[in-house]
């Protein structure tokens, strides 16, 4: 079976920070660290054994630039790798965002229209209540002429009615025969005799019959043409009585 070769930044790392090598320095023993890791491990160890085979190096410290040139551009492509993943996660947000803004407007633009026709309402509303309430005052000036014209009706009626039971003849008559008997009552004698006759009979008669009385229903009936108006008027089944 194959050995599993390790990855690239295996070989990139640092022993001592466990971080991508910055300024990589190499020993005689191929082991490679950054430099100020090697040389701060060396201070504290108070040697100049390698960190992780610890065989002494003898080399002085020199940069391995073609190290350090394939480190920071894999710590470079590392820094850049997020940036890409973050861009993938933020490029449908552009597309909904446009979406949500054209689905904004379209209804800023139905608001707007919305106001245009509030006015149109208003207006046709306006006009409707005005025509209604015109009809209105309408049918209340003919129910008011109605009314008042039924109420002269009664009236005449009822003075037709009083003129028609006058008393007038009876009055005359009970009149004349009051005074007749008044001056049979200034008589004597034979005179008042045969004169008394004749007034009592006719006093008799004219008190022996009917007896007037006052005339039902002669007034106006106001609780007719007042009770209740307001509703009578706006009850459609109302039929003015006269």
């Amino acid at each position: 079976m194959a050995e599993k070769i390790p990855p690239l930044k295996h070989f990139l790392t640092c022993s001592v920070c466990t971080e991508i090598l910055k300024d990589p320095v190499s020993l005689g023993c191929h082991h490679s660290f950054c430099s100020s890791c090697l040389q701060d491990f060396w201070a504290q160890a108070e040697n100049k054994n390698c960190p992780v085979c610890k065989r002494k190096s003898s080399k002085g410290l020199v940069v391995n630039f073609s190290l350090k040139e394939l480190a920071d551009s894999f710590a470079g492509r590392q820094r850049s790798e997020p940036v890409q993943e973050l861009k993938q996660q933020l490029r449908p947000d552009p597309t909904a965002l446009q979406a949500r803004r054209s689905r904004h407007q379209e209804l800023e633009e139905t608001y707007e229209a919305m106001v245009l026709h509030l006015k149109v309402q208003r207006v046709e509303a306006e006009r409707r209540i005005r025509a209604e309430f015109q009809q209105l005052q309408r049918f209340l000036r003919e129910e008011e002429e109605a009314r008042v014209e039924a109420l002269r009706e009664e009236e005449e009626q009822k003075k037709i009615l009083l003129k028609r039971n006058t008393l007038q003849e009876q009055i005359r008559s009970l009149s004349e025969s009051l005074s007749a008997v008044e001056a049979d009552l200034q008589k004597d004698g034979l005179s008042f005799r045969s004169a008394s006759t004749r007034s009592q009979t006719s006093a008799r008669a004219l008190l022996s019959g009917f007896d007037s009385q006052l005339l039902p229903g002669a007034l106006l009936d106001e609780a007719k043409h007042l009770g209740n108006l307001s509703n009578e008027v706006w009850c459609p089944s109302t039929t003015l009585k006269t």
